[in-house]
Order: C-alpha cells, then structure tokens, then sequence
C-alpha cells in the first residue's frame, strides 16, 4: 500500500503535522485562528508573545488508531507572516514602536 502526500498534512505514525501561516499582530498580541483537522473546523488560541516556529499540540486530532477509538495528535507549527510592503505612515509607526522598544531596554 502505497499512502500519498497531503497537501496540508505531514503524518508520522498516528500524529499530523502542519504549518498555519499567522499575521505578525496576532503572534504579538495574541487570539485567535481557525485551522482544519481531519474532524472539522477548530478555533486555537495563539498565545501572546508567539515566536515564529512554535509548535501547538492538540491532543486527539490526529490520524484514527486502527482497531483502537483513539486518536492520534495534531501538532500546529506557526509560521509568522510579516508584511511585504509598508507605506510611509506605517513604517514611522515601526519606528517610534522601535524606539520606545530600544529606551525600555537600554
């Protein structure tokens, strides 16, 4: 038996493995963000202060255990999307935030 590549999806035994894409804001503030699992639509708390990379578990979401009423896991790697282009007003709001950042720290 031969399984084919998910698009989505990376499996290793019974455990799923994904990337989810989420907007600098969001890994600096904190929320929300919907993914799909194998069972639907899930809404997971992404926790403030998130650093590119981080790995999230969800326990029971991923692949059925044949023969067992188990699941394995899905673990949620978050990838953080910085933006392509500022405009001027933008870009000197970075700054000031920069600043700020760098007389906190000094």
């Amino acid at each position: 038996i031969r399984v084919q590549h998910h698009p989505v999806y990376k499996r290793k035994g019974d455990d799923l493995y994904m990337d989810v894409p989420i907007d600098l804001f969001t890994a600096l503030l904190g929320g929300k963000q919907e993914i799909y699992t194998l069972s639907g639509k899930v809404n997971i708390t992404i926790p403030e202060g998130t650093q590119n990379g981080k790995q999230l578990r969800l326990r029971g979401k991923g692949m059925p255990v044949y023969g067992r009423r188990s699941q394995g896991d899905l673990y949620v790697k978050l990838e953080v999307k910085l933006p392509d282009k500022l405009n001027a007003e933008q870009k000197e709001l970075i700054r000031q935030v920069k600043n700020s950042f760098r007389k906190q720290y000094a």
